[in-house]
Formats: C-alpha cells, sequence, structure tokens
C-alpha cells in the first residue's frame, strides 16, 4: 500500500480504503478515423480526443463485517453523483480533476472484515485543472487596449480567467 489519498467532492476516501494503486495513463483515449489508400497504407480522417480513465485499486479493513459494510455504504454514497465532481489526488497536490466514478465497484472477499476493490475515474474532459494563480503585470499598450503576454505550461489550449481590480 502507498501513501496517496483521494479527495472526492470534498470527502477524504483514506476515511474509510486505504489506496493500493492508482494507474493514470499518459494522455487519454484517441480514437483514429482512417480510410485505405489508393496505393500504400491509410489516410487519417478524423483524430478524436476523449475521455481520461484513472484507475484505483484499494483494500477495506475495519474491526468486523458489520463495521466494513458500514465503510462501504459510506464510500457508495460518495460515489453517487450524477455529474463531474472535484478530485484531488495527494501526488498532484496543485491540480485537480473533474470526473465521477463510471462502472461497477467490485469487491474480493479476503476476510468477512478484509476487502480489496477497484474502481474507475471518468475524467470527460481529460484533463488535470491547475489550482495555481498566476499575478500579470506585464501588460503594454497597444491601440486602445492592454495586451499580456501569457505562457501555459500545460498541454492542452487554456483560457485564462482575468480578474480586474481597479
Amino acid at each position: 500500500m502507498n501513501n496517496d489519498t483521494i479527495t472526492i467532492n470534498g470527502f477524504d476516501l483514506s476515511e474509510v480504503i486505504r489506496i493500493i494503486e492508482i494507474i493514470r495513463p499518459v494522455g487519454n483515449v484517441r480514437s483514429i478515423a482512417t480510410n485505405d489508400a489508393p496505393l500504400l497504407g491509410v489516410n487519417l480522417q478524423e483524430v478524436r480526443t476523449g475521455a481520461k480513465i484513472i484507475k484505483v485499486k484499494f483494500a477495506m479493513q475495519e474491526r468486523n463485517g458489520m463495521t466494513l459494510e458500514q465503510a462501504k455504504h459510506t464510500l457508495a454514497g460518495v460515489f453517487n453523483t450524477s455529474e463531474a465532481v472535484r478530485i484531488i489526488i495527494s501526488d498532484e497536490p496543485d491540480k485537480y480533476y473533474m470526473g465521477l466514478v463510471a462502472g461497477s465497484v467490485d469487491m474480493d472477499n479476503v476476510t468477512r472484515w478484509f476487502q480489496k476493490g477497484e474502481f474507475e475515474l471518468l475524467i470527460p474532459d481529460g484533463v488535470a485543472h491547475s489550482t495555481t494563480y498566476r499575478k500579470f503585470d506585464n501588460g503594454t499598450v497597444q491601440s486602445d487596449k492592454i495586451v499580456f503576454s501569457l505562457i501555459n505550461d500545460g498541454n492542452v489550449p487554456a483560457f485564462p480567467i482575468v480578474t480586474v481590480k481597479h
């Protein structure tokens, strides 16, 4: 087991589970449409970038079977969302994902008071959002506008949220 924790919609899952492994793929699911080229290979028709799937393997251990079942009910309540919620993984403290649990959460009964399981987090937009804010005061006046030069350290286009203080 490791020391990683996940917070889903403000609830720290370490209250009911111990994370064994978090599996985050590089990039997102990609769908590529092609058709046969006249002589050799294929022609690309379309490339789509889909959602990200994060797999989490975990264990639950309680004093007895009854308290374990109560913890499972608590976990089910946290997972029961109909829209994407904020997900924070402890080894990326400056980022968060917007997602929800997809599919079923199956459990292996090692003993009555100790069980192992796995769940998948579906991240519809497929990106980790930054929690860091930057202050930009390097504006240059061009005609009747003030233009700022911003650097995006991410790997997808990001549109800034601008707050103006008078």
